[in-house]
């Protein structure tokens, strides 16, 4: 159906400011792709970044590989996802030859520009020999333009018949049409013009009457004068760019034929930053490119920096430092030295890939949509992301403290709209990097169950996987996840491929450390999709051999809980699972038995016209570790699930903190178990979001073993909290307890929504970065992202920064 489909590719697939806590910007990063700094042909067969070339024409395929126009050595080399380098075009030799043959076999003279289309064919300006060469995705060679004489001819005959002087730029449409910057055209006397190639292999000029000039801004282009046109590039409208390279201008061509500058005032130079792109100066602009989301970039060349020319016509720097040099090797891409780059290229995640031709080296620019933060103890940050697009952008984030500040706790909240209603929201809580994981994995009927992995790291992941029930494993596999990039599919989809009917568990082992979350989906019996975080059991942890508590669970009255249990061992697990009411008494128990590596789930009536809560603690046998796992409890009203929300198991402790919201339809609650065999009071103090203290506290007495869940609107010491509010709860106590958040609220239906928030456990708060597997925006989609204090005595900053699926910008939306 439309929404599993939605939920597959955006899954699974852009705020709320708490004061000045957080600041909002896109920034920039380079690595190097392909080149050691020498032009010497070497390093086919190994990392691309210890190979000699010299950095023409770049371009990238829809699978990632970059394909570099290596022209002084004649060759048109292919650097794949993984990072090594091969030639797949050239022999190395100036020449002309080979058409009809392997193009490995090929010479060329000076090839320059590189294009590749959807089908994989590459297309070459192949410069001193005055023709566009093609070459098919199986590797033969052939001319599609340009009879080798040097000169200009032919325009409205077939273009091999016809006659280029030294073609530079090339670009292609959605159509098929090639696009050819004719760039020094001298032959009768005439220069600078673009030529288009059409489908059916016929040729006419689009733009250039010849001579050097300027002129024709508002007319046809092919009255107008260009001055040694170089890069060319179309955009998603059919829209032709072109680098006017000694006009120091971009000139924008329209499918109907009219010209007009969109960057550039003529004058030699640099400046106007910040300003309308027709009022900055350029200096030899050598290429352009178009993003998805209309962005235009500049080579400007001679400035030694890579320009960004936004829809609304401002422009600005987003690489090199105008030095011209060698320095830096990662880092901030405005910080760079770059050294005459000379093409550009975008790939499908908006990451740029760019030639630093004086330094030998080719480059990827990747933008980072980031948000500030610094908070105090006991302060935080809330960002909700606007979801205005009908249609999903997904992603994941990571949160980067500041080297002097400690890590803040994070959560997102991901809601999800039907028909302009809220049917559901889940909490996933930021997470460390793990290299081997396990999950629940329920594949039957309405449900499924959805798995993101993120690979933050300069390097591709290759994660080997296999499926478990009790009866053993079931399938196994492996996927590649590139550098920077993300994977958010359901079980049942390619890659996994998981069995049609499954319930059992999900493990998987990564090369390098990823960051991953599942999540349960569950078509209701309207055809609402409610969705469920799952916890992931990391395999490398050491198994805990004691108790687990799952603070909160409900049945009767409409509600139901299924406790999931999975093994995270490779030997057969056994214990007792006990249901324990508010006041501590056991109200059931069942045994538990577990196959290595498989699941099991045990539900409770849900019958009961009355509903009953508390807790479940999950106790193994002797000399027996402890399952991981997840109380699943869900709310039915007549007949139809509304709401559902996963608990995982908490450890137990003295003092935890959590995230509080309280407004006209949000409420925040907690559960709080006291796990001794004494009675406790626990002690509730609320801060805001700046850390300063509400003034406001409570006690709650618990009996021993006992539980009690309650909203926080429902404490009479908070009955004067004002609302809205958004601050840091902190629950202590002397004695041992274990705490989860709820969260509540009421759709535009009337629909109790619930959700669980996590606790953070003051004494064992994280150290390292932490992690967003999965974010999303739009299609129905939005995400509030929250940060908090978890270290005692200790204030938080640092940047959170989002990451699309292919590790560029994920410009998510904020109001």
């Amino acid at each position: 159906m439309k929404v599993s489909r939605c939920i597959a590719v955006c899954f699974l697939v852009r705020g709320l400011f708490a004061g000045d806590a957080l600041a909002q910007h896109i920034t920039g990063t380079i690595t190097t792709v392909a080149g050691n700094g020498s032009f010497h042909f070497g390093g086919d067969g190994g990392p691309a970044v210890s190979a000699g070339l010299q950095a023409g024409g770049v371009a990238v395929d829809a699978a990632g590989n970059v394909f570099i126009a290596d022209t002084a050595n004649h060759r048109i080399r292919k650097v794949t996802p993984a990072g090594l380098i091969t030639t797949v075009a050239g022999a190395g030799t100036a020449g002309f030859s080979g058409d009809g043959g392997s193009a490995l076999s090929a010479e060329f003279n000076l090839p320059v520009s590189v294009a590749v289309d959807a089908g994989n064919n590459l297309y070459i300006a192949d410069f001193l020999n005055h023709r566009i060469r093609k070459v098919t995705a199986s590797g033969v060679i052939s001319t599609i333009a340009g009879n080798g004489a040097d000169g200009f001819g032919g325009d409205g005959g077939p273009a091999t018949a016809a006659q280029f002087h030294a073609p530079q730029g090339i670009a292609l449409d959605a159509a098929g049409n090639i696009f050819v910057a004719d760039h020094g055209n001298n032959a009768s006397g005439t220069y600078n013009r673009v030529r288009r190639i059409t489908p059916d292999g016929m040729i006419n000029t689009l733009a250039g009457t010849g001579p050097f000039g300027f002129s024709g801004d508002g007319g046809l282009a092919v009255d107008a004068l260009l001055s040694i046109p170089n890069g060319v590039a179309v955009d998603t409208s059919g829209n032709l760019f072109i680098a006017d390279e000694n006009n120091f201008r971009i000139r924008k061509v329209t499918s109907d034929g009219l010209i007009s500058t969109v960057a550039g005032n003529g004058v030699p130079g640099f400046g106007g930053d910040g300003g309308p792109a027709t009022s900055a100066e350029l200096k030899y602009p050598s290429g352009v490119v178009v993003d998805g989301a209309g962005n235009l970039f500049i080579v400007d060349s001679e400035n030694d920096r890579i320009r960004k020319v936004t829809p609304a016509g401002i422009i600005s720097t987003v690489a090199g430092n105008g030095t011209r040099g060698t320095g830096g090797s990662t880092g901030f891409a405005t910080s760079f030295q770059l050294n005459q780059p000379y093409d550009i290229t975008a790939d499908a995640f908006g990451n740029l890939v760019f030639s630093d031709s004086g330094n030998n080296l080719v480059r990827k620019l990747t933008f980072t949509q980031e948000q500030n933060f610094a908070f105090p103890d006991r302060g935080g940050v809330s960002l909700q992301s606007s979801g205005p697009s009908a249609y999903p952008i997904a992603g994941y984030a990571r949160i980067r403290q500041d080297i002097s500040s400690t890590t803040p706790a994070g959560l997102a909240i991901f809601g999800f709209r039907q028909n302009n209603v809220l049917v559901t929201e889940a909490g996933v809580p930021a997470s460390p990097l793990i290299r081997s994981g396990r999950i629940y994995a329920e594949v039957n009927g309405p449900v499924n169950t959805g798995l993101a992995i993120a690979n933050p790291n300069n390097q591709t992941a290759t994660v080997s996987f296999y499926f478990s029930d009790a009866t053993g494993n079931l399938g196994a596999g492996n996927i590649s996840i590139p550098a920077n990039g993300q994977i958010a599919r359901f079980l049942n989809e390619s890659p996994f491929n998981s069995p049609s009917s499954l319930s059992g568990s999900f493990t998987f082992t990564a090369s390098v450390p990823v960051s991953v979350i599942a999540l349960r989906g569950l078509t209701n019996e309207r055809g609402e999709f409610l969705i469920t975080t799952l916890p992931v059991a990391d395999l490398n942890a050491t198994s805990a051999a004691t108790a687990v508590v799952f603070p909160h669970f409900g049945d009767g009255g409409g509600w139901r809980t299924n406790i999931v249990l999975v093994n995270p061992t490779d030997s057969a697990l056994s214990g007792m699972a006990a249901f324990v009411t508010t006041s501590g008494t056991t109200l059931n128990s069942a045994a538990y038995s577990i196959p290595a590596r498989a699941s099991q789930r045990l539900q409770t009536p849900g019958t009961a016209t009355t509903i009953s809560t508390g807790s479940v603690r999950i106790t193994p046998a002797a000399n027996t570790s402890a399952p991981s796992g997840v109380a699943i409890f869900s709310f039915s009203n007549n007949g139809i699930t509304v709401a559902q929300a996963g608990v995982p198991a908490v450890a137990v402790s003295t003092a935890f903190r959590l995230y509080a919201e309280t407004g006209s339809s949000i409420q925040t609650g907690i559960a709080v178990v006291n796990t001794s065999n004494n009675s406790a009071n626990v002690s509730l103090e609320l801060s805001r979001l700046d850390g300063s203290s509400t003034g406001l506290t409570a006690s709650l007495p618990i009996p021993s073993n006992g539980q009690k869940a309650v909203f926080l609107s429902e404490i009479p010491e908070f009955a004067s909290l004002r609302t809205p509010f958004q601050g840091v709860l902190r629950v202590s106590s002397s004695s041992s307890i274990s705490v989860i958040g709820l969260r509540s609220r009421y759709n535009e239906r009337n629909d109790f929504l619930i959700t669980t928030t996590t606790s953070v456990n003051e004494a064992t708060p994280s150290n390292g970065p932490l992690f967003f597997p999965h974010i999303v925006d739009s299609g129905g989609y939005t995400t509030q992202f929250i940060l908090f204090s978890a270290r005692p005595g200790a204030p938080s900053s640092g940047t959170l920064q989002f990451f699309s699926q292919g590790g560029g910008a994920w410009n998510g939306t904020f109001p």
